[in-house]
């Protein structure tokens, strides 16, 4: 799997997008805008994605990328899980993420479920 914070998520991202064959899954906990999306020629080679972000300070501008790009994931059959929490741009939230992601990669109790 591929995983990262702020710039370190939509690198991960990008690179889970670019070469699915590669990953299994990726992390992306509050990425800011994809420079480009790249096409997706095999939606059966995709990555299960997990896509995080918080709701506080500068994460709020974040997260309206976030939740957008979920929104086109899900468009084109993507497996996508979005966490969508109370939190700022910051370590705490990112540590706390991290392991939400683990225990839905893992599936163990706990998961995190796509949050209106």
């Amino acid at each position: 799997f591929r995983s990262g914070f702020s710039n370190g998520g939509a690198f991960a991202l990008t690179a889970a997008l670019r070469n699915p064959e590669c990953f299994g899954a990726v992390f992306s906990l509050s990425a800011p805008p994809l420079p480009t999306i790249p096409r997706i020629l095999n939606r059966s080679l995709m990555p299960r994605i997990y896509l995080a972000t918080g709701r506080e300070g500068p994460e709020r501008k974040i997260r309206k990328n976030v939740l957008h790009l979920a929104r086109w994931l899900e468009r084109q059959q993507i497996d996508v899980t979005v966490s969508d929490q109370p939190g700022g741009h910051d370590m705490d939230f990112w540590s706390a993420e991290l392991v939400a992601a683990f225990r839905w990669y893992f599936q163990l109790p706990g998961c995190a479920e796509i949050s209106d």
